[in-house]
């Protein structure tokens, strides 16, 4: 047997290059996945459900796989003292084992209301109007944080009880705040966009972790995701023509800026697009184009003119056909458009259904395998659309509530009445709040409703004056290299040029492999010393 000696200078050397190697490998390796999970500590935490903003709702995964709804009813309603245009959020937020739902109303008061029979749990002044609240556990308590921004302007953060715990003076904008642990200490920071230009980075207890000035329009409902597989969250955000990506490394911070020349509206929504691996972007302008960004890339993957007068909408992307791919949902108040999402193409024309600034939410609310379209309507109509049943007028309507006034907000999901099966709550301008459960096939039809006659849930065709359903195969598809109406030569050749704007980039050591290599560093040692010394 051959003994080899290892000299103790040239083993401290080796170990040494270990610890190196170790401690500047990429930044904390927990899959990224965990890291999403940790924002679904609520059941529907913030406006269009997650951090993606993409407007899907993977319904198997919380409730059983196994029912099938036959009909709907309305199981409560709660009112407001004016309009409810927001969109809601649930969770539990006073521990008591029971789902409630939060909304603002533009009567100013923000609402939390019990979801087994809407009762009104507390009211608080904010402003209210058009804010979508989010809820999170901040400070790592096991007790959820509403955080919301103000008709008035402020952002405020209030406890399950309704008792404010803190609020930041400014003018923040309406859509819902970003809850996400962006540096790794376990805590839920609030990220959210202000009408004067900026984004604010705020600490769990109220400080300002940063304050970054991106330009002088409204920073509009911030996004994230990972999009250069750097196993860090970058925050994607919307203003004035511009996109913006923020990626921070350890305490720094690097501002990536598109224009892409024209107003552009709602939530960014990250989703890979091309099946690269990579995480890509989705907005939507005013001017009715909808563009696929690929950022790791620095192109533009496609891009869309829908043929109507104007968006006010942000899309939502889910499987809607069953073909096991993806498509674009853009409502507008000249139909609900369906794209592909691999190449843009128009897939799907519905021009009775008109929607303001209500954006979809994709789910299979109904257990039969398909996933179906949830979205409000301007002319006061909630409704559930399901394309893979037909083509003719009106075959994709499955099941319709008219209320006495425009929904433009989105619906949340959530078990409420604790059955084991999800429940579907919006806001009218009617000034009610409405949760919707369904009617299982085991269970009969002659569930008591006891709504007034006038709001029952009804199966009747929308106005007369609206047009056909029957989709259109017409597709005004612009490819990147054959715009008509943008001429940018940034499009022409399908970069998308992401200048770099504030920060500085330093590599952030990994804390975690650091300790794996000073233990694997001191069992080495160990073992090569008890067996090379002498006697």
């Amino acid at each position: 047997m051959v003994v080899v000696k290892v000299n103790n200078r040239t083993l401290v050397a080796l170990l040494s290059i270990i610890v190196i190697l170790f401690a500047f490998s990429p930044m904390d390796q927990t899959i990224y996945g965990d890291k999403e999970n940790y924002t679904y500590k609520t059941v529907w935490p913030m406006y269009k459900y997650s951090i993606h903003r993409d407007g899907f709702y993977n319904i198997s995964r919380y409730y059983r796989l196994h029912y099938r709804y036959v009909d709907y009813n309305i199981s409560w309603m709660a009112r407001a003292e004016l309009c409810i245009a927001s969109s809601p959020a649930i969770a539990d937020i006073n521990g008591d084992g029971v789902l409630d739902i939060v909304y603002s109303s533009c009567d100013g008061y923000l609402y939390a209301v019990s979801g087994d029979n809407g009762r009104i749990l507390w009211k608080y002044m904010t402003g209210g109007g058009f804010a979508s609240p989010a809820i999170g556990d901040l400070d790592g308590d096991g007790k959820p944080e509403i955080v919301t921004g103000g008709g008035r302007g402020p952002l405020y953060c209030l406890n399950g009880s309704g008792g404010e715990l803190w609020h930041i003076d400014g003018f923040f904008h309406r859509e819902s705040p970003l809850l996400i642990d962006l540096d790794n200490d376990g805590f839920l920071e609030v990220v959210a966009g202000s009408l004067d230009g900026y984004l604010y980075i705020v600490r769990w207890g109220g400080s300002v972790l940063y304050k970054i000035h991106v330009g002088d329009g409204a920073v509009i409902a911030p996004s994230a995701g990972d999009l250069d597989r750097d196993y860090s969250l970058e925050i994607v955000v919307t203003e004035h023509y511009y996109v913006h990506v923020i990626d921070f490394e350890d305490n720094n911070y690097t501002v990536y800026t598109l224009d892409l020349g024209e107003e552009l509206l709602g939530a960014p929504i990250i989703v890979d697009v091309n099946h690269d691996g990579y995480m890509d972007i989705v907005v939507a302008s005013s001017e009715s184009h909808v563009y696929a960004i690929d950022y790791y890339e620095q192109e533009i993957i496609w891009f869309t003119r829908i043929p109507v007068e104007e968006l006010e909408a942000s899309p939502s992307i889910g499987d809607i056909d069953s073909d096991d791919k993806l498509e674009v949902i853009a409502p507008s108040l000249q139909g609900l458009y369906i794209l592909s999402l691999d190449n843009g193409e128009i897939k799907y024309v519905y021009q009775d259904i008109i929607v303001s600034t209500s954006s979809p939410i994709i789910a299979d609310i109904d257990g039969d395998g398909a996933n179906e379209i949830l979205i409000g309507m301007q002319t006061g109509e909630f409704a559930i659309l399901d394309i893979t049943h037909g083509r003719e007028e009106f075959a994709e309507v499955e099941w319709i509530l008219a209320t006495k006034g425009p929904i433009m907000g989105s619906p949340a999901i959530g078990d409420l009445d604790n059955d084991g099966l999800p429940e579907i709550v919006f806001g009218s301008r009617d000034y009610n709040l409405y949760c919707i459960d369904g009617i299982p096939e085991y269970e009969t039809q002659t569930k008591v409703n006891t709504t007034p006659a006038t709001i029952l849930p009804t199966t009747t065709n929308l106005p007369s004056s609206t047009s056909s359903t029957t989709p259109s195969s017409a597709s005004s598809k612009q490819t990147a290299s054959t715009p008509t109406s943008l001429t940018r030569s940034t499009y022409k050749n399908k970069t998308a040029l992401f200048t770099t704007g504030i920060g500085y980039y330093y590599p952030k050591p990994n804390t975690t492999l650091i300790l794996i290599g000073l233990v694997l560093s001191l069992i080495i040692i160990t073992v090569t010393y008890y067996y090379t010394k002498e006697g």
